[in-house]
């Protein structure tokens, strides 16, 4: 029987510093794909979990205090805010177009 997912996807703007770059930021594309179950609430609780990091600098968010704010940690961030509201499936997060990080369930 077939799986099915239910994917949301949103920008968000956020600035970093990581490998020994100057501070810098991009529009990054956070991809999220969910259980196909509370859609209305998944969208709600994405949107909010992307308010924290919307507009911030990454490193002066605690969780990046020990972790470098690289995709794949924002990717991280993301999912362990969301996992125990929903079953995330993944968590892919786009610094460019051809450069991503993520966490899979």
């Amino acid at each position: 029987m077939p799986e099915f997912s239910y994917i949301l996807k949103q920008y968000f703007v956020a600035s970093h510093i990581h490998n020994g770059e100057d501070i810098h930021g991009h529009n990054f594309l956070c991809i999220g794909e969910f259980e196909l179950k509370n859609t209305e609430e998944i969208k709600k609780e994405f949107k909010n979990a992307l308010k924290t990091i919307n507009y911030k600098i990454l490193n002066e968010i605690d969780f990046f205090t020990t972790k470098t704010p690289s995709t794949e940690n924002i990717a991280l961030y993301i999912f362990k805010i969301l996992k125990n509201k929903f079953k995330v499936k993944k968590i892919e997060v786009y610094e460019t177009v051809n450069f991503s990080g993520g966490v899979k369930q």
